[in-house]
């Protein structure tokens, strides 16, 4: 899943395993704010790791509290979080990128070259 560069960024892209787990419609994904996927609790905390990556353009290792459509609250585990350039390493900043599991699992080979 991705979101804009805005300052409330809204997401710009999700796949169906982010659809499945937050429980919207694509096109409700893409018009929320993406503060909103956290619990109002959790927002420190996505707040702690979206500096991490302005400082160093990607986190890793990341957990948090997200919350489905229906306000129902879910782990996602082991996330990173980077920024999207529009032209390379170089380009203006357009946005973040997230990848996430829901459980610790064993992740595949490319798992391992990332971290």
């Amino acid at each position: 899943m991705s979101a804009n560069n805005l300052e409330i960024p809204n997401f710009i892209y999700v796949n169906k395993f982010a659809i499945s787990c937050f429980k919207y419609t694509e096109a409700e994904m893409l018009s929320l704010h993406s503060y909103l996927s956290a619990a109002p609790d959790a927002q420190e905390e996505r707040n702690k790791i979206l500096k991490q990556v302005q400082e160093n353009n990607i986190a890793f290792d990341y957990s948090g509290i997200r919350l489905t459509k229906f306000k129902k609250p879910f782990t996602i585990n082991d996330g990173i979080i980077w920024k999207i350039f529009k032209n390379g390493n170089h380009g203006e900043v357009i946005g973040q990128a997230a990848l996430f599991w829901l459980k610790d699992e064993p992740k595949p080979d490319w798992w391992k070259i990332l971290k």
